[in-house]
């Protein structure tokens, strides 16, 4: 418990400065780096052991009580078992009345065709498609096709795993919960830059694809994860990524800004005891001497 604790604290002001950062990014930034960023502020929470320093100014806390482990236990798995079993009620409703498209799965990935999306999505290594496109043209539903596929050459299926395990272990820690969510948005944009630099990409198809799936997709409960219009990802930052010429910063500079947070922090929520010789040992001798 007090592995889960002190990570938590500790990243706390990683996971604000992240948010922070992509904040002051411009919109056209390369959704690329917007990854980096949350993925090098949640590594914090997953390090062995936290980091140490002489010059840490906090006092160490020790979190005791079966008590207090009972409580993240059970809300551990509370959300454990209300994820998986959201996740397989969607699964088991997506195959039901699932109809195999063959011309479509003669592409390298199995497609049924259902009535109960309004997007296409890839769940389970399937790619599932709306049965009724009407209003949708062969190019568009192209450029749909496209994208999900992006989202399988990624195995972001798993990525989005890794992420659910993340939330599920620091579940009372509402800045994992968000950096959950801006993954999911992140992972939309990164697959839209990967059909831009396709050589089947067409910007107009594209654009009114995502805006007519989003259309759809708007009322649809519950949401589903590796959708072309996810909700949960913002229609109009990606339609500025796509429309507008795309920004890069080199991953080499972001590690860098980065690094320049993580020390500092490092030494202001250090948490472990403190090593002979310093500052805070000092201080606590003084003060007994003067009583």
């Amino acid at each position: 418990m007090n592995f889960v604790v002190t990570h938590a604290l500790q990243a706390t002001p990683l996971l604000l400065a992240a948010a922070l950062l992509e904040l002051l990014l411009p919109r056209t930034t390369s959704p690329r780096l917007r990854a980096c960023i949350w993925i090098v502020a949640a590594l914090k929470l997953l390090l062995p052991a936290p980091a140490s320093s002489a010059f840490g100014v906090l006092p160490r806390v020790d979190v005791d009580g079966e008590w207090l482990f009972a409580v993240w236990g059970w809300g551990a798995a509370a959300f454990a078992i209300t994820m998986s079993a959201r996740t397989l009620a969607a699964v088991m409703k997506l195959r039901r009345g699932a109809r195999l498209d063959e011309a479509m799965s003669a592409r390298g990935v199995q497609v049924y065709r259902t009535n109960a999306i309004a997007s296409p999505l890839l769940a389970g290594g399937a790619l599932y498609w709306p049965a009724d496109t009407e209003g949708l043209s062969e190019a568009e539903q192209e450029q749909a096709f496209q994208h999900e596929m992006s989202h399988l050459r990624r195995k972001d299926a798993w990525r989005a795993l890794a992420w659910s395990a993340l939330v599920v272990c620091y579940w009372f820690h509402p800045l994992v919960w968000y950096a959950a969510y801006r993954m999911q948005a992140i992972r939309e944009m990164c697959c839209d830059d990967d059909a831009r630099s396709g050589g089947d990409y067409d910007a107009g198809a594209y654009r009114m694809a995502l805006a007519k799936f989003a259309a759809r997709a708007a009322t649809q409960l519950p949401r589903p994860a590796l959708a072309f219009a996810d909700p949960r990802a913002p229609l109009t930052e990606r339609l500025t990524l796509i429309r507008e010429p795309r920004r890069t910063w080199s991953v080499a500079g972001c590690a860098l800004l980065l690094l320049g947070c993580v020390w500092p922090v490092a030494s202001w929520t250090n948490w472990v005891e403190r090593p002979e010789g310093s500052l805070q040992l000092k201080y606590m001798v003084l003060k007994e001497t003067v009583r």
